[in-house]
């Protein structure tokens, strides 16, 4: 479910279907053109699988497919999730050596539990 709070900001949002995992989804882009609206998602399937899925609708997808709603997505299996979670912070803090503290500083700006330790 995907929720906006009363500034525009976009909120993650979760809901239960038949007592499973918590599904998540989250909009991650929106654009309007004269003729197309588009919409990215991802969500974060009861299985544990992650969806990633995109919808173009107005006059350019009926140009285009001979259907004003086009929809399409990438779905990885849970199997896989751990590895994409691996490579997305490689690709995002790879050579960056101050990575745990910014990736810390990620998980409390979006409110994602965490904890964080230091030894000497």
């Amino acid at each position: 479910m995907i929720l906006q709070n009363q500034k525009g900001k976009l909120e993650l949002g979760t809901h239960l279907e038949n007592n499973q995992m918590a599904e998540q989804s989250i909009e991650i882009a929106r654009q309007n053109t004269s003729d197309c609206e588009t919409s990215i998602y991802a969500q974060v399937k009861s299985d544990g699988s992650l969806r990633f899925e995109g919808c173009d609708v107005g006059a350019l997808p009926k140009r285009v497919w001979g259907d004003d709603d086009h929809e399409y997505w990438v779905t990885v299996p849970t199997s896989e999730t751990s590895h994409l979670l691996l490579q997305l912070l490689k690709e995002k803090y790879s050579g960056n050596t101050r990575a745990v503290e910014e990736f810390r500083d990620f998980c409390v700006g979006n409110g994602i539990s965490h904890e964080f330790m230091t030894w000497t």
